[in-house]
């Protein structure tokens, strides 16, 4: 339940930043799709191939599904928006904000941890934690103000393999993390659940690197074009990873791989189209 109490809080505390217009919604969107990026990168890291922490959502009966259910919370939903609201305040006072929210976020995950709603291997620890939100806050601290402010300064690489990697690997983490109608099995990992979640976030920043390489280089006329050829080549990638035994159908076919794989270059495009002339504005 503390999982959706602060879920909440934050969709509340983000929602009335972009009502009150003290965030442009391309800077809240950057600013998550950047922040998720981060997050899942230290989550891989520290949670799937060291196993430091879990993260018990204290929601589902299943403890596999009760894991995983708190991690998607955690990471796709709690840490981005915080990002959002740490970055406005950032934008403005630098370093008061990195240790403002740096403390907030120790003493929730101390209380998390009191409750049982995250548990700490023998080789993990609080400090380590705050070590962790102390860098990252610094670290986005020095990117507020262009990110809040100046969002179209922002590198198009950049803004655009951070939402390529949203899009790409969220509308996967339901099905799979959660209803487990399919999931992936490359042996990367021994451990089946920690291979799944590698597997799935490492191969959707593969491809959004593929897609930030190419498509800001592809004439505008083109880019239409060229998404369709990078979708079919996603699309393609699924399906052997299947006939490889790479990605495995629970209650899943390859019609649904199709969908999966198409929507997150739907939202790709939607996204380029709303960016392109800001960005042509930016590089002259």
């Amino acid at each position: 339940m503390l999982y959706l109490i602060q879920t909440a809080i934050m969709l509340a505390l983000v929602g009335y930043i972009l009502y009150k217009k003290r965030i442009g919604w391309s800077a809240c969107i950057n600013i998550y799709v950047l922040g998720l990026l981060i997050v899942d990168v230290i989550e891989i890291i520290i949670n799937l191939l060291m196993n430091y922490y879990k993260f018990p959502a204290q929601l589902l009966s299943d403890p596999v599904k009760d894991n995983f259910l708190g991690i998607l919370l955690a990471d796709s939903v709690i840490l981005p928006l915080t990002a959002i609201t740490f970055c406005y305040h950032a934008a403005k006072h630098p370093l008061r904000a990195a240790l403002l929210y740096s403390g907030i976020m120790v003493v929730l995950e101390w209380l998390y941890v009191e409750l049982g709603y995250v548990v700490y291997s023998s080789h993990w620890a609080i400090w380590m934690s705050a070590l962790v939100y102390v860098s990252s806050f610094l670290l986005f601290s020095r990117l507020a103000d262009q990110f809040v402010n100046r969002p179209y300064s922002v590198p198009y690489f950049i803004r655009l393999l951070c939402f390529s990697y949203t899009a790409l690997v969220l509308p996967g983490a339901i099905p799979d993390v959660l209803f487990h109608l399919h999931r992936w099995n490359p042996g990367l990992v021994p451990d089946i659940w920690s291979d799944d979640r590698i597997a799935d976030l490492g191969s959707g920043f593969l491809i959004s690197l593929v897609i930030a390489s190419i498509l800001p280089n592809v004439a505008m006329q083109r880019r239409t074009v060229t998404l369709s050829v990078l979708a079919a080549c996603t699309v393609l990638f699924g399906l052997w990873a299947h006939r490889m035994g790479w990605l495995i159908y629970n209650s899943w076919n390859d019609a649904l791989t199709v969908v999966r794989f198409v929507i997150p270059y739907i939202l790709i495009f939607l996204y380029d189209r709303w960016q392109r002339k800001p960005l042509q504005h930016a590089n002259r």
